[in-house]
């Protein structure tokens, strides 16, 4: 039966009855797909339509579940959204939104911590210091601050007693903090102060010609014998004015800073304090000045005093300084003076100059060294050099930023903070260590997520989240059918395949591509349609359509030559004759006409004398043929007189079946039809395909059959 492969055949007495079945619409014979998603369905307004061969089929749109006539909202707040264990799930209709908490930002599926101590948003006082937390920050007041209400307060250390200072220092209360200064006339840092000996180091105020003596953190001043005053300020004693000395009547009284001379006047020799006439005034020597008469050698002289050269008549001075005969110490300053010389400590040595030692300045506490930097006593000096972490001369002292400088020893996994004169290496978060060496700590070790879930580490702490195509806690996770709640990514001409974790896509027949992209096929260009070779392909989206050519009848995958001449749908003229042909027919003008078949005018053949009246009869033309009529005096006879046979008419030709017979005169022609080549009584189907004689476009195939070709 031709009834389509849609439809359903039912029989009747004497015939069947083709119906299209369910979800197609035609005559039976050709049933075409009804698309119920473009006229009427049940589909819910949250589900997708989706056409299929004879039906539909209705999908829950993504964010609802049902079966496709009925969808209800999913609460996926409720059953497990995958937002950030610091955000907020709000539920919408069919979906819903993720929105991370206050001090967080983010996604809502990805919060990350704020921090607040970094980019300036907090809200700590001046004199505190922030600690960051996830979601929000401490402040904690800085050491020397004490909290009061939102504000930080300074401890005055001094005040409460709770400084450190030196018992001989002062305490003076700073922003946060405190210092110590050694009392005057201690040395130290404030917390270690030790007694200055301002007579040892010259630091003194006493006068040149007074005795310093050190007490502690202090000294007195004292004036030598021979002068008078208050150990700053010390006046010389005039003894021989005031006539306190113990000179000899016969002396003369000097006085010097400090003392006085006594020398036996001119006659007198002696000490000045015993003079007695003099030997050498009694035999005309007079000594010089600077010299004594000496009579222990026998025969009085004159002799130079110490200090002095020459025969003691004539006495110079002796430069001890210059000619090295001084006594003073290798690390003191020789001055020569009138008659002696006098012996002074360098600059960082102390004593009497005759004997120096060496003065300590580190010890002492009298150098300038910086308080980052350590003092090294040398010879009459020493050395500032700054402390390690510190840079600079050693009076100056800067601190050294390792951190910036990147000289530090942190670990590559740890964070460095700089301090003064060193630094602080402290592991980052997620990773354990001194700071110097960091381990990593693989906190998803103590998790126990779903087998279809990832750990990750943020912010110090473990998270479980479900894979793709997963939904849930983390800890535990539900495969999402993605076809099912219409979140997949699928082609509307293809079919969702729900897979763990996943879905595919295939595409429906008639199309091709990945799934989520799917192109028509065109089965006509490609030659893959199963039409018949008499039939039309047309190409549809996702199919195609045979439609029998002209002249042939069927659904197209199978057509039967209509016999145009036998069911007189033809358009020949009544005085031709009809000859059926493959999808087609052909007409011929019956014997005693003329034309193409399809118009046939009647032939005179009494005008044209192709009539065989006898030469004495009278020849009437009648339509189609021809009469002959005896003239008068004449009379027919069978036996003289011959009437033209038409073969063709009679069908007694021997023409093939695909050739015209014409009859003429006592005969007949046969010429084969169009598409036939031959004698006419053998005719053989001419293959234009094959000898190239079709006029089919480029990008066509050409196909014989008998009498033509199609294109």
């Amino acid at each position: 039966n031709p009834c389509s492969v849609h439809g359903s055949c039912t029989n009747t007495i004497g015939g069947f009855i083709c119906a299209c079945l369910s979800g197609y619409t035609g005559n039976g014979t050709v049933c075409e797909d009804i698309d119920e998603c473009l006229v009427t369905n049940n589909c819910s307004v949250h589900a997708d339509c989706m056409n299929i061969d004879g039906s539909y089929t209705c999908i829950c749109k993504r964010g609802f579940t049902g079966n496709g006539s009925v969808c209800n909202d999913i609460p996926e707040c409720t059953v497990g959204p995958n937002c950030s264990a610091s955000a907020i799930c709000t539920n919408t209709i069919g979906n819903y939104t993720c929105t991370c908490n206050d001090s967080t930002f983010g996604d809502g599926r990805t919060c990350t911590n704020n921090d607040e101590c970094t980019d300036g948003t907090h809200t700590c006082a001046s004199n505190s210091n922030c600690q960051n937390t996830f979601g929000s920050f401490n402040c904690v007041c800085k050491e020397g601050f004490v909290k009061t209400g939102v504000s930080c307060t300074d401890i005055d250390e001094c005040a409460l007693g709770t400084h450190n200072c030196n018992t001989s220092a002062t305490c003076t209360n700073t922003i946060g903090s405190f210092t110590c200064a050694c009392n005057t006339g201690f040395t130290g840092d404030g917390v270690n102060c030790t007694d200055i000996n301002e007579c040892v180091l010259g630091t003194h105020k006493c006068n040149t010609n007074a005795t310093c003596t050190n007490t502690i953190g202090s000294f007195t001043c004292a004036c030598n014998t021979g002068f008078t005053g208050n150990g700053v300020s010390c006046l010389d004693i005039d003894e021989c004015t005031l006539g306190t000395h113990n000179c000899h009547a016969n002396a003369t009284c000097n006085n010097i800073p400090g003392n006085y001379t006594c020398k036996c006047n001119s006659g007198f020799d002696g000490d000045g304090v015993v003079c007695n006439k003099t030997v050498c005034s009694d035999i005309g020597l007079v000594c010089n000045n600077n010299a004594a008469c000496n009579t222990g050698s026998g025969s009085p002289v004159c002799s130079c005093h110490a200090g002095y050269s020459g025969d003691g008549l004539n006495c110079t001075d002796i430069d001890e300084c210059s000619l090295g005969t001084h006594n003073c110490n290798r690390s003191a300053t020789c001055t020569n003076t009138i008659g002696s010389f006098t012996c002074a400590c360098n600059t960082g040595i102390t004593g009497d100059g005759v004997s120096c030692t060496d003065i300590d300045e580190c010890t002492v506490g009298t150098h300038n060294c910086n308080t980052n930097a350590n003092c090294t006593n040398t010879i009459g000096s020493y050395i500032c050099t700054c402390m390690p972490g510190f840079t600079g001369d050693g009076e100056s002292c800067t601190d050294i930023d390792e951190c910036a400088l990147n000289t530090d020893n942190c670990d590559t996994n740890a964070n460095c903070t700089n301090t003064i004169g060193s630094y602080i290496c402290t592991c980052k978060t997620g990773f354990t260590g001194i700071g110097i060496t960091c381990t990593y700590l693989d906190l998803c070790l103590s998790e126990n997520c779903d087998i279809n879930a990832q750990c990750t580490t943020i912010n110090g702490s473990a998270k479980c989240s479900c894979n793709s195509g997963y939904s849930g806690s983390g800890i535990n996770c539900i495969e999402i059918n993605e076809c099912a709640l219409n979140s997949h990514n699928c082609s509307v001409n293809s079919s969702c395949v729900n897979t763990p974790g996943s879905f595919t896509c295939v595409c429906n027949n008639g199309y091709s591509g990945d799934g989520a992209k799917c192109t028509d096929i065109d089965e006509c260009e490609l030659n893959i349609f199963n039409c018949s070779r008499w039939a039309n392909c047309t190409n549809t989206v996702g199919s195609h359509t045979c439609s029998c050519y002209k002249g042939y009848s069927g659904d197209g995958v199978t057509c039967t030559d209509i016999d145009e001449c036998t069911l007189a749908s033809h358009g020949c003229n009544a005085s031709a004759t009809c000859t059926n042909t493959n999808g087609s027919f052909a007409c011929s003008c019956k014997s005693g006409y003329t034309g193409d078949g399809v118009s046939c005018t009647d032939i005179d053949e009494c005008a044209l004398g192709t009539h065989n009246c006898h030469a004495n009869a009278t020849c009437t033309n009648t339509i189609g043929n021809f009469t002959c009529t005896c003239n008068t005096g004449f009379t027919h006879s069978p036996f003289t007189t011959t009437e033209n046979t038409n073969e063709c008419t009679l069908n007694i030709d021997n023409c093939h079946t695909n050739a015209n017979c014409t009859n003429t005169i006592g005969s007949f022609t046969c010429s084969c039809n169009t598409g036939f080549t031959g004698d006419g009584v053998s005719c053989t189907d001419i293959d234009e395909c094959v000898t190239g004689v079709h006029n089919c476009p480029l990008h066509t195939i050409c196909t014989n059959y008998n009498g033509g070709f199609t294109c």
